[in-house]
């Protein structure tokens, strides 16, 4: 592959990480749009004190009603 090949792969490869990033942009433009920034913000902040109250590696949603319900054995052991 020469250089300039390998510039035209390495800058495609930017754009598509651009766009994405701009992609979860655009649709927290709309969130705010119809909702306000304010409550954006406070759902941001309850989604990260969800991930935080969860065992490393349990993506599964939080069942408060039986928190052990969701820790593994192999955390203990």
């Amino acid at each position: 592959m020469t250089r300039e090949e390998s510039q035209e792969v390495e800058r495609q490869e930017q754009t598509e990480e651009g766009t994405a990033w701009r992609r979860g942009r655009k649709a927290d433009k709309k969130r705010i749009r119809r909702h306000g920034k304010r409550e954006l913000k406070t759902k941001k902040k309850e989604e990260r004190k969800e991930m935080e109250l969860r065992p490393m590696g349990c993506h599964k949603p939080l069942d408060q009603t039986r928190p052990e319900a969701h820790i593994s054995s192999r955390h203990f052991n």
